[in-house]
This record gives structure tokens, C-alpha cells and sequence, in this order.
């Protein structure tokens, strides 16, 4: 009665050593998984953000050239079409009482190049088209910083579940976090 007393106590402290040794195994899995999971999520977040930097500093380069050579086109356009030549600029900007000045520049304008008249066009009118590409680079550079922060939510939400799945197939596994609270009690 005693021996089979004794074997049977053997054989439960042998199950519950190999339990506890397989749980352990089961943990040291699980453990590695999230070291791998958070290694590969921080890598595809970081190739992530430097591709969206990239893409966003070539879109607002070719957003400003673009938005740069339409101005110009439409400053000259209209520029043309309502005869804003610069004795027209001059007398907006206060010498509209020269007569013989505003006559010498219109005989010079209508005279001159075109490529000149281009040119003055657009330098009289580089403030406005300064002021649309600042506006433009500033937009493109606050969907780039509400992008990363998008990104960023996203891994910290992802991070942060994977870490409760852990902390539940462990404490599934292990029985373990009971214990350390009821310790702590």
C-alpha cells in the first residue's frame, strides 16, 4: 500500500515536472514570437516612414514646379490680355503723374522683347507666386507629419494588442499571473 502510495506520489511529481517543464517551453516560444513580431513590425515601420518621406518630397517638388510654370503661364496670359505693360505697373506704384516717363516706357514696351517683357512680367509678380508655392509646400508638409503620426497610432495599436495576446497565452499557459497577484495581496 505504502510502495504503491509512493509510486503513484512519483508519477504525479514527474507529470507535474513535465507539465511545468512544457508550459516553460510553451512561454520561451511565445516569448520569442513577440521579439520577432516587434523586430519585423519596428523594421516595416521604419522602411514605411522613409518611403513616405520620399514620395512626399517628390510630390511637393513636382507639385511646386507644376503650380509654378501654371502661374507663370496664366500671370502672361492675363498679363497680355489686359495690356499690363509696365508703364501700367509704374503708374500703380506712383508715377502716374510723369506723363513723359509713362510715355517713354510704353513707347519702350511695345518695342521690346518679348522674352524682357516675360521676364519683368513675372519678377513684377514673383510675391504672388511665392506666396502660392509656400502654401503649397506647407499643405504637403502637414499631410507628410499626419501621415508618420497615422503610422505611428497604427504600430502602437498593433504593438500594444500583441503584448495582451502574450500576456493572456502566458497566463493561459502558466496560471502564473494569479499567483503573483494573489502574492502581492
Amino acid at each position: 500500500m505504502i510502495i504503491n502510495l509512493l509510486i503513484i506520489q512519483s508519477s504525479y511529481s514527474s507529470l507535474s515536472f513535465n507539465t511545468i517543464k512544457f508550459r516553460a517551453n510553451v512561454v520561451v516560444v511565445i516569448v520569442g514570437v513577440v521579439v520577432v513580431v516587434v523586430v519585423v513590425v519596428v523594421v516595416v515601420v521604419v522602411v514605411v516612414v522613409v518611403v513616405v518621406v520620399v514620395v512626399v518630397v517628390v510630390i511637393v517638388v513636382v507639385a511646386v514646379v507644376v503650380v509654378v510654370v501654371v502661374l507663370v503661364v496664366v500671370l502672361l496670359v492675363v498679363a497680355a490680355a489686359t495690356d499690363q505693360t509696365p508703364d501700367f505697373w509704374l503708374s500703380r506704384v506712383g508715377a502716374q503723374n510723369d506723363a513723359q516717363l509713362n510715355l517713354d516706357v510704353y513707347l519702350r514696351t511695345h518695342h521690346r522683347n518679348p522674352v524682357s517683357w516675360c521676364a519683368q512680367t513675372i519678377i513684377f509678380h514673383a510675391h504672388y507666386i511665392g506666396a502660392v508655392v509656400v502654401a503649397v509646400v506647407v499643405t504637403f508638409v502637414v499631410v507628410m507629419l499626419l501621415l508618420v503620426v497615422v503610422i505611428v497610432e497604427v504600430v502602437i495599436v498593433v504593438v500594444v494588442v500583441v503584448v495582451v495576446i502574450v500576456v493572456v497565452v502566458v497566463d493561459f499557459q502558466t496560471k502564473i499571473l494569479p499567483i503573483f497577484f494573489m502574492d502581492l495581496l
